[in-house]
């Protein structure tokens, strides 16, 4: 994360002499040690090939996990961000912005995200 803004900026390049096809996922994790529910957890992802231009990606705002894994190598309780085919040389540039629900409510507990 990049100051205390909860932004984590990073990217993908695919580099090759090849035209084939080859397929990547961008998922994101709960840490087991996580007191959150899912419903609290906001994940915004954006990108880019510019590293300025950035467009939303992700439309599930609230943390989604899978309910097992699927065929390009995620694990089940992750979440899907993006899914992206490539066959050129090319680079993504990413921004991850994470945060609490508004109506998020700790009770004065003390939680760990």
């Amino acid at each position: 994360m990049i100051n205390n803004d909860n932004v984590f900026l990073f990217q993908v390049t695919y580099n090759t002499k090849l035209n084939v096809n080859r397929t990547y996922e961008v998922t994101a994790e709960k840490d087991g040690t996580c007191t959150l529910s899912d419903k609290d957890i906001k994940l915004y992802l954006e990108k880019c090939t510019d590293n300025k231009n950035f467009e939303k990606v992700s439309n599930h705002p609230n943390y989604t996990p899978l309910s097992e894994d699927d065929s390009f190598g995620a694990k089940q309780s992750e979440m899907v961000l993006d899914i992206q085919t490539v066959n050129e040389q090319i680079t993504y540039y990413y921004k991850l912005l994470m945060y609490l629900d508004n109506d998020y409510s700790d009770n004065l507990h003390e939680r760990e995200y």
